[in-house]
């Protein structure tokens, strides 16, 4: 070696990459890992049958913004009728969740999901009602992932009940 480490050696960095261009020609190296070497390499689908099965797609990037400028919509504002929301009582208790100082605290937590409204095309409007609002403990929250706690008919009546107490 010329250099302090063999990654500064011009010899050895020399006979790494002949390694490599060996192994590529060769076809040791494949694609089986989502083709990102074949991408580094300027391969494409046509080049490589393998690199195939990365265009397929689930969600066009249209879809994404759209997820995106929804879920921004469906935020709570519980400026004045948090007192009222279901687990204020935990929120006393606990306080809200943070991951360092306060780990055993509650989130805010959409009963009918997020997910759900966008799929079904629901008013972000009823989503980010307050009513739609529940405190729960982080560590619920993470085991309930994404699903739903009440139908989209026991929200709307949730909605009309929670309404008819403000007035």
């Amino acid at each position: 070696m010329c250099c302090k480490s063999s990654n500064s050696c011009t010899a050895v960095r020399e006979k790494n990459s002949n390694r490599l261009k060996a192994a590529h020609q060769s076809g040791v190296m494949t694609t089986e890992f989502g083709g990102k070497r074949g991408w580094s390499k300027g391969k494409t689908k046509d080049d490589c049958p393998s690199l195939e099965r990365t265009f397929e797609r689930r969600i066009t990037d249209e879809t994404k913004l759209e997820r995106v400028l929804y879920r921004e919509q469906c935020g709570f504002n519980l400026a004045g009728v948090i007192h009222r929301i279901k687990g204020f009582e935990l929120l006393k208790k606990y306080g809200m969740y943070h991951r360092v100082h306060n780990v055993d605290g509650v989130v805010r937590d959409h009963r009918l999901s997020v997910q759900y409204g966008f799929d079904n095309k629901i008013d972000p409007r009823i989503i980010s009602h307050p009513a739609n609002c529940e405190f729960l403990t982080h560590k619920k929250n993470a085991c309930k992932t994404h699903q739903s706690s009440l139908t989209l008919d026991e929200l709307i009546v949730e909605i009309e009940r929670f309404n008819a107490d403000v007035v």
